[in-house]
C-alpha cells in the first residue's frame, strides 16, 4: 500500500472525519501500458493526492499535490477531480461511463480512478 489512512479527531470536528494521503503510479510517456504492473516498473511516475472523507466514509473533496508524470498533469484540475465528490464505494467507478476520460491521459485517469475506488473499498471495511 502506497499511503495512508488518518482519523480526524477533535472537539469541535468539522465536516471532515478521515483522510487518505497516498501516492499512485502512472507512466512516462510511451513508457508502459495501461495493462502493465507499474508498482514494480522502472517505467514509471507518480503523483501523490489526498482524499477527505466524511463520517460516513463518503468523498468530500481530492486534491493532487504533487503530479511528476510527463503526461496526464489534466487531472489535476479542480473541476474534473470534483466528479469523485459524493463517491461512497456503493457503485463501481468506471471510465466513459462514470468517470470522465481525458485525451492524452488515459493511464492517470484509470490509475486514479481504480486507486479512489480501492482506498474508498478498505477504508468502508474500517470499523470505528
Amino acid at each position: 500500500m502506497n499511503g495512508k489512512y488518518f482519523l480526524i479527531n477533535g472537539s469541535n470536528l468539522s465536516q471532515y472525519r478521515f483522510i487518505y494521503v497516498g501516492r499512485v503510479n502512472s507512466c512516462r510517456a510511451g513508457g508502459c501500458s495501461v495493462s502493465e504492473d507499474l508498482s514494480e516498473s522502472d517505467n514509471s511516475e507518480f503523483f501523490d493526492y489526498f482524499i477527505l472523507f466524511d463520517k460516513s466514509k463518503t468523498i468530500k473533496l481530492i486534491k493532487i499535490i504533487d503530479y511528476q508524470a510527463t503526461h496526464g498533469h489534466e487531472i489535476t484540475a479542480k473541476g474534473w477531480l470534483k466528479q469523485f465528490v459524493g463517491y461512497n464505494g456503493s457503485e463501481q467507478l468506471q471510465v466513459n461511463k462514470n468517470i470522465d476520460a481525458i485525451s492524452g491521459a488515459t493511464i492517470s485517469v484509470n490509475a486514479i480512478t481504480f486507486d479512489v475506488e480501492t482506498k474508498t473499498a478498505l477504508l468502508k471495511k474500517i470499523r470505528l
